[in-house]
């Protein structure tokens, strides 16, 4: 079995994980903790933060990657 190595990714695995890590602590994190607090039809609502969330993710690319 192989170990994982994430010290010597190419700069740019390093700054898409970086990104992502980013993404995550500043979008992600405090939008999941104002969700959880709503019921699922004030999150489905059309002033939600989830839609802000997906277009934040749209805006940086994800849609993109696969």
């Amino acid at each position: 079995m192989c170990a994982l190595n994430l010290t010597d990714d190419p700069p740019e695995q390093k700054e898409l994980r970086d990104q992502a890590h980013r993404f995550a602590a500043e979008v992600l994190r405090p939008a999941s903790i104002e969700l959880d607090d709503l019921s699922p039809e004030e999150v489905m609502a059309p002033e939600s933060r989830l839609w802000e969330v997906f277009r934040e993710a749209y805006k940086a690319g994800y849609h993109l990657r696969g």
